[in-house]
């Protein structure tokens, strides 16, 4: 059976052999389900009834087939290895048990013409939710990364009808931010706090901006230990890198800093594939004609949301 996800805009087939679907009993991707006779045509078909004793060409790893880049999934204690065959991505998470998932994806043209990224994988021989979660997620970034679309490690706040990105390396006090946002400026929620999508949009956002193209911030079912998941999708007013300090200060950076500040927030794996690397680098440098990015250098406390704040969207310091 197949059904249907519609996250960020972009529409997701899941094929299984089970009675069920099984990211409808992962946290978060009910929210997103759409039936299946949803309409438009799919950018991700995703089949978790794979064997991998039928996939052994692709299993069968070599010295000169090695991973473009290995990793641990810590919070499952996983094994992740993440390659190119070919015109193929493959992608293979071993946990501590030792029972091997592997998806295969590459990107198909359909009898209509229709482009789309499929991806086969062993999933219902283990059935390990987390390894599917994950999984998903690296199908769904790979799929809409030639789209100039891309999952940002960031925790993400709305205010104003407006979505703004705060990105760093984990420890950094990102949610600790958004949460001084909420807490200190009326009107302000969570989109996501681990890996909102960031997409450049052609298409209204209001009525007064038909013809207008932004920077698109959507709500997806990743959104790491916080359980914040909004099918929604706001215009980006800014994006913020945080580092801790002894002192509150904001600063705007220029292109070529707001280059280095982004890049290092987006999926790891695909900065060691060449193809993967220039979709992502084109998203960037996109998105950064279109929108500011600045530093900030922050304590914990109330007055550095609202710095962050008046500095966005007063523009205080321009």
């Amino acid at each position: 059976m197949e059904y249907c996800y519609i996250i960020a805009g972009f529409k997701v087939l899941f094929e299984t052999s089970l009675d069920f679907s099984a990211p409808d009993r992962i946290e978060g991707f009910n929210i997103f389900a759409n039936g299946p006779k949803a309409g438009g045509e799919p950018l991700l078909k995703y089949s978790a009834c794979g064997k991998l004793s039928e996939m052994g060409v692709a299993y069968d790893f070599t010295m000169e087939n090695k991973p473009l880049y290995k990793f641990d999934f810590d919070d499952e204690d996983i094994k992740c290895s993440f390659y190119r065959n070919g015109e193929s991505l493959i992608f293979k998470m071993v946990p501590q048990n030792g029972e091997a998932h592997l998806w295969e994806g590459q990107y198909k043209i359909s009898y209509n013409g229709t482009k789309y990224f499929e991806a086969i994988s062993n999933w219902e021989e283990n059935r390990h939710r987390s390894i599917l979660r994950f999984s998903l997620w690296m199908a769904f970034a790979s799929a809409i990364a030639p789209l100039r679309a891309i999952p940002i490690h960031s925790s993400v706040i709305v205010a104003d009808g407006k979505a703004v990105l705060f990105l760093g390396e984990s420890g950094t006090g990102k949610s600790t931010h958004t949460r001084l946002w909420r807490e200190n400026i009326p009107e302000t929620f969570l989109l996501n706090d681990d890996s909102p999508i960031l997409s450049i949009s052609k298409s209204a956002i209001s009525a007064s901006e038909a013809s207008s193209v932004c920077v698109i911030a959507s709500g997806s079912p990743w959104s790491g230990k916080t359980p914040c998941y909004r099918n929604e999708s706001y215009p980006v007013e800014a994006i913020v890198r945080l580092s801790q300090a002894s002192c509150n200060k904001i600063t705007r950076l220029s292109k070529i800093a707001a280059f280095g500040a982004i890049y290092p927030s987006c999926p790891p794996s695909f900065a060691h594939d060449t193809v993967m690397a220039d979709f992502i680098c084109a998203a960037i440098s996109e998105l950064l004609h279109r929108i500011p990015v600045y530093h900030l250098d922050c304590l914990p406390d109330a007055d550095s949301a609202l710095l962050s704040y008046n500095t966005i969207f007063l523009k205080t310091n321009e």
